[in-house]
């Protein structure tokens, strides 16, 4: 008996070794080799006019307009930096590093870090991140794209529900 439970604790003991937790050091690394705060920094720029494209449908389906005028598109401008200025805040390389560091931390182990690195320093890896924020970009295009087609027809959906509330608010 006292064989297996010798034996049972080296084979759960050899587990932990191989699949030991990733240091903050070595996801901070990572992030080096991955340019995380310059692809984060880029991803604000770009973010940017996609909050304006988002305002603008907002008030459009505020509006309940398919065209705004000058001054309610300057109010589409306002939103849209307002929005902005909000994202710069919480979405800061600052206050997201120790976030993104405890989720790999919590995600990967130290083996699954290094063989991250490994790839990343390669030129294989250099080339996949220089065209991450061109595909970052598109897929936010893509996501803008398909919100707009839903807040069309979440507006066409809405309208008779906004009918019977206004007849409800009359009596």
């Amino acid at each position: 008996m006292k064989k297996i439970i010798l034996t049972f604790a080296l084979l759960l003991s050899s587990h932990v070794t191989f699949a030991a937790s990733a240091t903050p050091q070595q996801v901070e690394k990572l992030f080096t080799v991955t340019q995380v705060e310059s692809l984060a920094a880029q991803t604000l720029l770009q973010l940017k006019p996609q909050l304006q494209q988002q305002a603008e449908i907002a008030i459009q389906y505020r509006l309940q307009k398919s065209q705004l005028n000058s001054q309610e598109q300057a109010v589409a401008r306002q939103l849209a930096e307002q929005m902005y200025q909000t994202s710069l805040h919480s979405m800061s390389w600052s206050t997201l590093k120790p976030l993104y560091i405890q989720a790999y931390q919590d995600t990967f182990s130290a083996q699954e870090i290094q063989a991250q690195i490994k790839f990343y320093e390669s030129e294989v890896g250099q080339s996949i991140l220089k065209k991450s924020p061109a595909l970052a970009l598109r897929m936010s295009q893509i996501t803008n794209q398909r919100l707009a087609e839903l807040l069309k027809q979440a507006g066409q959906d809405f309208a008779p529900i906004e009918q019977q509330l206004k007849q409800l608010e009359k009596k």
